[in-house]
């Protein structure tokens, strides 16, 4: 069990975000006290937050985690004309929509194998731009050729002429 700082109610430990900054390894007010608290800043900030999202779009153009995968929205882009603004495993552009109505932009591929352990990646391991499909495809498969194999037989297996 472990008190709040904000409400003062003592809660079980699964009541408190993890903080690894932290001695006993959690936050010091319990999630529903983080929320509103959250909300509140961003009620607060809305304009301010909106507006660094927007020039960080600006900056970055369509590919907004390119640095998290380790290339440059350069190289990007060159993979991007490269693959002819289509995937490379469909041939197909991208069709899924934004909540705003844009089309998405191809995704950034990579081998799951190379960097496991960390959430940024290498960028030695992107292996091309993919559709959302094919990429969702790819990762419930887990990249696992022999069980994408599989279903491939499966499929021809059970094909109807």
């Amino acid at each position: 069990m472990k008190r709040c700082t904000k409400c003062l109610v003592e809660k079980p430990m699964s009541e408190f975000y993890r903080d690894k900054h932290k001695k006993d390894g959690l936050k010091p007010f319990c999630k529903g006290c983080a929320k509103v608290g959250d909300a509140a800043y961003y009620d607060a900030k809305r304009e301010y937050i909106l507006d660094r999202l927007k020039n960080k779009r600006a900056e970055t153009g369509p590919a907004l985690d390119v640095a998290r995968m380790g290339i440059t929205v350069e190289q990007y882009n060159a993979m991007l004309e490269a693959q002819d603004y289509k995937c490379l495993i469909c041939g197909q552009e991208e069709t899924l929509k934004l909540r705003d109505g844009r089309v998405r932009r191809l995704v950034i591929d990579h081998d799951h194998s190379c960097c496991p352990q960390d959430r940024d990646i290498c960028g030695k391991c992107v292996r091309g731009l993919l559709c959302s499909r094919c990429n969702s495809g790819l990762g419930y498969f887990l990249d696992n050729t022999e069980t994408m194999r599989k279903a491939i037989d499966y499929l021809d297996k059970n094909r109807r002429t």
